[in-house]
């Protein structure tokens, strides 16, 4: 019974593992090619590399800050829950 089970979950939900891996799979293509358009870049609006990859590192530091605190609300909300249906 319990593999009918198994079986049934995956026929209905079979899309999100793979929409999961290809999010993982393209979440760091921004970073990976940057050095790509650096010289468009440069060209197109005169910046410097350190310009451009300011941005980037903008980008890092406020991924990781919200990162965190999205650990922490989802971890408290995981408490709640449990503590509540306790």
């Amino acid at each position: 019974m319990r593999s009918s089970a198994a079986a049934a979950e995956w026929r209905a939900y079979w899309p999100l593992p793979f929409a999961a891996a290809a999010g993982a799979a393209t979440a760091a293509v921004h970073t990976y090619s940057l050095g790509v358009f650096m010289r468009p870049l440069q060209a197109a609006f005169g910046w410097g590399r350190a310009d451009i990859s300011l941005g980037l590192s903008i980008a890092v530091i406020i991924s990781a800050i919200f990162s965190v605190s999205s650990a922490c609300w989802s971890t408290a909300s995981v408490r709640g829950s449990s503590a509540s249906s306790a």
